[in-house]
């Protein structure tokens, strides 16, 4: 009886607290949001050993901010999520939700800052058994909190040409989360894997006094240090030169040299590199990238292409470079802001998922060959999104290699003007060489969305999820297959309110 008080106190309390008004003025609208759902899972501990199922109420007040004045542009979406269990209280905890950007002018045409912070639960080790909520007890998640702080000089000087000198400071941490505290291996130290990291860029750009032949001077010094005591440091220094044969191509030569410090089984991790290639752009909606070179670790390919019509939207990315989980974290994206058109994106269903493309809680250095695909298109009442990613990464202090790949689909159709259905689907393989079997993970997760008023929506989902990893030998241990293989049947209703 005590715990069902505590319950209802916290829900009505955050109810209270997150339906609040909603903000509109001028180009600023904030929409806050409150949901409660309730869901049965045959398998809470995520596991083929122990299987057992369980009731977890979920209560998250969160709230979605899009603005922009003269001052300040901002993207704000955040989450605060509390679950308690029927039968198995020890799992009960909560998490914050955050994709923050706010990008703000100090003195006109000159000072600026930007600050970039996101929360969310990661994979410690994508080698072992995965999910894709964080509702999980797999003792494979870790809470990371990450920001990026960066004030900025950006002036341009006329038609001779502009500069940009930027400071970053970044910082990482990760700690076990309260859901698998206590059902995970011992021998995981995500926290190890928690960084500060400090960064000068100087980008000089050449005007229109240069004609036809851009000119750019760049450089750049990163250094990053780990709770596990290792630290890192990347040196950069170069140029380029362009010819501007029309409004539709422009091609481009680039030369610099690479000073770094870090761990490294190779000979070198520095040394001179060279690229070359061009841009093709037909049209505002069409763009197309295309540079090749030679660096330090060898050739390197990049292309970019991105096409927009009316009604779909298509990209494309392929590059190999030198990267850390920092620069994976700085990237990463964990809600869309934007649709196929421009237009500002508010998901009052609000739940940020584990992201499956996580490289997971290391501190190593890696070359990484990264392709990955996007495809939305939209009909009168539909609306189709896929997508593919693949990451291949050559660890350069030891000699592990990886595979990761993932494939994510997901169409909604309009049945009535307030009912929709959707069906969405997400797969991944890994493939590591320090193991003697890859593992593969696949969820499939149809659901109806019945909007009651403007403000109120019901939703019923079903997820149906697999993970295989077989008999993870190698890692200095035997993970007992029984571990690292589960089935999972869940249902979760749920009603989300906003304004």
């Amino acid at each position: 009886m005590a715990r069902l008080k505590t319950k209802l106190c916290f829900i009505a309390a955050t109810g209270l607290i997150s339906l609040g008004p909603a903000v509109e003025a001028g180009d600023w609208k904030v929409i806050p949001r409150f949901s409660i759902e309730e869901t049965y899972t045959d398998n809470v501990r995520l596991s083929a050993q122990n299987r057992s199922g369980d009731f977890i109420t979920t209560v998250a007040p969160g709230v979605s901010v899009r603005g922009k004045s003269a001052r300040i542009t901002s993207s704000i979406d955040f989450n605060r999520q509390e679950r308690f269990f029927a039968d198995q209280s020890q799992f009960d905890g909560g998490n914050n939700q955050l994709q923050a950007t706010v990008d703000s002018t100090v003195v006109k045409n000159w000072l600026f800052f930007d600050v970039n912070s996101r929360m969310s639960q990661q994979s410690i080790d994508n080698r072992l058994s995965f999910s894709r909520v964080d509702r999980g007890n797999n003792g494979n998640l870790s809470d990371v909190t990450s920001y990026e702080l960066s004030p900025h000089i950006t002036h341009t000087f006329g038609s001779l040409g502009s500069m940009d000198l930027s400071y970053e400071r970044q910082s990482i941490n990760r700690a076990v989360s309260n859901s698998s505290a206590s059902n995970g291996p011992s021998f995981f130290d995500g926290a190890a894997s928690s960084s500060d990291s400090d960064g000068f860029a100087l980008d000089l750009r050449s005007g229109s006094a240069t004609g036809r032949f851009p000119i750019g001077l760049n450089a750049s010094s990163r250094e990053a240090g780990f709770a596990s005591g290792r630290v890192e440091k990347f040196k950069r220094v170069g140029g380029d030169l362009s010819y501007i044969w029309n409004s539709q191509f422009r091609f481009t030569g680039r030369g610099g040299y690479d000073d770094n410090q870090f761990a490294t089984t190779r000979s070198l991790n520095s040394g001179a590199t060279w690229s070359i290639g061009g841009t093709w752009t037909p049209s505002p909606r069409t763009s197309v990238m295309v540079d090749w070179g030679d660096h330090f670790f060898g050739k390197a390919l990049k292309v970019n292409a991105d096409h927009r019509q009316r009604r779909w939207y298509f990209s494309f990315r392929y590059d190999k470079d030198v990267r850390t989980s920092s620069d994976y974290e700085r990237a990463l994206q964990l809600v869309p802001l934007f649709d196929i058109n421009g237009q500002p994106v508010f998901d009052p269903n609000g739940q940020i998922f584990v992201p499956i493309d996580s490289p997971g809680a290391i501190t190593d250095v890696f070359i990484e060959k990264n392709l990955s695909m996007q495809v939305t298109y939209k009909l009168r009442r539909s609306e189709l999104h896929l997508s593919y990613f693949q990451a291949e990464r050559e660890h350069l202090s030891t000699s592990r290699s990886d595979r990761n790949r993932g494939l994510g689909f997901e169409i909604d159709h309009t049945l009535r003007p307030r009912l929709r259905a959707s069906l969405a689907a997400q797969w991944r393989e890994n493939k590591d060489s320090t193991l003697t079997s890859s593992g593969t993970f696949y969820s499939i997760f149809p659901s109806l969305n019945y909007e009651l008023n403007r403000h109120a929506t019901a939703r019923l989902r079903y997820e149906y999820t697999v993970s295989d990893h077989g008999n993870l030998s190698g890692l200095g241990f035997v993970f007992d297959r029984e571990r690292a293989t589960y089935l999972e049947n869940a249902v979760t209703a749920s009603l989300i309110l906003h304004l």
